[in-house]
C-alpha cells in the first residue's frame, strides 16, 4: 500500500535519488495526478500485437475478477489473456462465462467479430485465494477497450462491492492520485512483464507537487507485487 510504501521509504536526498534513477524502467506515484501511462517499455515482443497489462487479479475467498472485452473496430479481432501467479509462473484458473463453466485454464484466446462484447469471471482454482496478473495480447492497432471488474461477495454469496478498471499498456512512466489518512489507503499493483529484474523509483507528492517521499523496489523477471 502507499502507506507501506511511504514508511519504507529510503533516507536519500534529492540530489542522491536523481542520480541514481535510469533514463528507463521508471515507475512514478503521484498524489496529485490520475493513472495515465506516458510511455511504452522497450521490450522484444511481438510487433504485430498490443500488449496490456492487468496488474492484479485476486479470486476466492469471497473475491472475483471479471475480464471484459468489447471490440469496437471494423474488423474482427483476436485477443490472447495470459494468467500468471505473483512469480511470473502461469497460473490456472477457473474462468466462466457465457457459453463456458468450470474451464480451467492458464489462459483464454478470444476471437471478437466488430461489435463483439467477452466476459469471464473467476472463481478462483479451489485452493482459496489466488492472486496474480494478467498479460493481453491484442492485433495491433484494433480499436479494442479491455478492463476487468473486482467483486466482493459476502458469506452468503451476495455482493458487498465491485469497481472496474481498464487495462493499462505497458509503461515506463505512471502517475496516479492517491489518498493516505486514518480511514483511506491507496495501493497500486505492479508487474514486471520483462524478462530481465526491473527497479521502479517512486516519487510521492502532496497535492502542491512537493516531493515528500521517494522509494525503490526491484522485481525479478515475471514478478507482480501489489
Amino acid at each position: 500500500t502507499a502507506a507501506n510504501l511511504l514508511s519504507a521509504a529510503p533516507n536519500l536526498n534529492a540530489q542522491q535519488y536523481q542520480s541514481q534513477k535510469p533514463n528507463k524502467q521508471v515507475l512514478a506515484y503521484s498524489k496529485q495526478l490520475f493513472a495515465q501511462p506516458a510511455q511504452t517499455l522497450e521490450m522484444a515482443i511481438d510487433s504485430t500485437k498490443d500488449i496490456y497489462s492487468i496488474p492484479q487479479f485476486v479470486a476466492g475467498g469471497g473475491w472475483g475478477t471479471a475480464f471484459m472485452y468489447q471490440n469496437n473496430s471494423g474488423k474482427t479481432v483476436n485477443i490472447l489473456a495470459e494468467l500468471f501467479d505473483t512469480s511470473g509462473s502461469p497460473l490456472v484458473m477457473n474462468m466462466n462465462s457465457e457459453n463456458e463453466q468450470n474451464n480451467f485454464v492458464s489462459s483464454i484466446t478470444k476471437e471478437l467479430k466488430p461489435g463483439e462484447f467477452y466476459t469471464a469471471e473467476t472463481s478462483g482454482n479451489g485452493n482459496g485465494v489466488a492472486i496474480g496478473y494478467a498479460k493481453i495480447s491484442v492485433d495491433k492497432g484494433a480499436a479494442v477497450n479491455i478492463g476487468v471488474v473486482y467483486s466482493a461477495y459476502g458469506s452468503s454469496g451476495n455482493l458487498l462491492s465491485r469497481v472496474s478498471v481498464p487495462a493499462s499498456k505497458l509503461s515506463k512512466v505512471f502517475s496516479s492520485g492517491a489518498i493516505v489518512n486514518h480511514t483511506k489507503n491507496t495501493g497500486i499493483a505492479v508487474a514486471n512483464h520483462n524478462n530481465v529484474p526491473l527497479d521502479l523509483y517512486f516519487d510521492y507528492r502532496d497535492s502542491s507537487g512537493k516531493l515528500i517521499a521517494e522509494d525503490k523496489l526491484q522485481l525479478n523477471p515475471g514478478q507482480q507485487t501489489a
